[in-house]
């Protein structure tokens, strides 16, 4: 009977996670000293790209996580408020409201209460006074709330250098990609690692939104897996569940 183990398999082989047992590091292609580069003040945003489980997010992870790197998923990301309220919460940065200026409401107020030849129309403007009201209230606050919470999450990522990183980055609008980019530029201009992980027919995405940054960026290409490097995968996991293929089986 064959000793047991306290591994179970789902411990030792985990497709599509992070794997605790079987990491191959690929050394000969050298990823792991790229993406552990751009930790190096190269003022650059890296583009790793490849293909669907060819290793990208596991490479990232593994190398990066000792810094606990801010990690974004881009398919999540609808709008620049959903971008930084995930920044703002990663980041643990407050997002309280702000003070409104009232001089725009009060204009609104007294503009909207006058009628021909100077008569009051207050139940007939009412409605219409509060509804500017509200909505310039609105729009300023909104405004202000999202400048403020901008610098504050800017002002931390300058403080900490904390590497961020957004996956599937090409999931999100082309448009807002830009705006993504251009918010992120001064950043990366003061060393803030930045990485982007794209599928390889758009990663020169960001290049195209923001062309200031055609020098600003360092590609990374993660190359389909070879039967040798799945061959190492095997040979670290099999003996962790007691069991010992033959070399054709591991191959």
């Amino acid at each position: 009977m064959a000793p047991r183990t306290k591994y179970k398999v789902t411990d030792v082989f985990v497709p599509g996670g992070l794997p605790k047992h079987t990491y191959v590091p690929r050394t000969d292609r050298l990823l792991e000293d790229q993406i552990a580069s751009t930790k190096d003040n190269l003022c650059k945003i890296a583009t790793v790209t490849g293909a669907t489980k060819s290793g990208k997010t596991v490479l990232v992870r593994t190398v990066l996580q000792r810094d606990n790197p801010i990690w974004i998923d881009g398919g999540s990301v609808t709008s620049m408020t959903d971008f930084l309220e995930m920044l703002a919460d990663s980041l643990e940065v407050e997002t309280g409201s702000s003070t409104v200026n009232q001089k725009g409401s009060s204009q609104e107020l007294s503009g909207g209460l006058a009628g021909e030849g100077g008569i009051p129309l207050v139940a007939k403007a009412k409605g219409k006074v509060a509804a500017k009201m509200a909505e310039s209230t609105s729009t300023q606050t909104t405004t202000a709330v999202t400048r403020s919470i901008s610098r504050r999450i800017t002002n931390r990522l300058r403080d900490t250098h904390t590497p961020l990183v957004i996956d599937d980055f090409h999931y999100i609008p082309r448009e807002l990609q830009g705006h993504i980019t251009r918010f992120l530029k001064p950043l990366v201009f003061d060393g803030v690692p930045v990485i982007y992980l794209a599928i390889p027919h758009r990663r020169f995405d960001a290049v195209k939104v923001e062309r200031e940054m055609n020098a600003r960026i360092q590609q990374v290409q993660v190359p389909p897996w070879e039967y040798r490097e799945l061959a190492q995968i095997a040979q670290l996991g099999f003996p962790l569940i007691n069991i010992s293929p033959d070399l054709n089986t591991a191959s």
